[in-house]
């Protein structure tokens, strides 16, 4: 079942880079509802939650994005960045700075060896993709069965309500 972000009225939320991404980097389509989410978390409305792993995928995409938007760099971009790492050092305060963000308003919590040994029950039960089984694997450990995302791939689970940011 899918909601809207603002639709949310638990104690609780895990919540996916998606959601974070949309709001750090301005997506057109999803960035302002996702702001309001995060502001009604930031003023204490609900706690989010999210796993590490969710912060190496912020950190990926947006070092890609600004590599993109500073140098112009659009494909092979992990071999770039690879090839060139003084462009990371000169990248990575304008990541960290999204990073601290996020950090400061979520609870991070670690992905552990039943998170990962789930994952694979999870991918041949609902057909998904590792980390999204990760996800849910972390979620439910921690009795959450609400997520902030907008991967419609959680939609077939039964057990869990997927909030996901409304359309400009």
């Amino acid at each position: 079942m899918s909601k809207y972000l603002d639709e949310f009225e638990g104690e609780r939320i895990y919540v996916e880079s998606n959601i974070f991404l949309f709001d750090a980097l301005a997506d057109e389509n999803f960035g302002q509802s996702s702001v309001e989410f995060l502001e009604r978390a930031s003023y204490g409305e609900f706690e989010i939650l999210t796993a590490s792993l969710t912060i190496d995928e912020i950190a990926f995409v947006a070092l890609k994005v600004e590599l993109e938007k500073e140098y112009n760099i659009t494909s092979s971009q992990v071999f770039y960045l690879k090839k060139h790492p003084n462009v990371v050092k000169i990248l990575v305060p304008r990541v960290n700075t999204i990073l601290e963000n996020i950090i400061q308003l979520s609870t991070i919590i670690e992905v552990n060896e039943m998170d990962i040994k789930l994952m694979g029950k999870y991918m041949e039960d609902f057909g998904l993709l590792p980390r999204d089984a990760i996800h849910l694997a972390a979620a439910h450990r921690l009795g959450i069965s609400c997520f902030a995302s907008n991967d419609k791939d959680f939609d077939g689970i039964s057990e869990i309500v997927r909030y996901s940011p409304k359309p400009s």
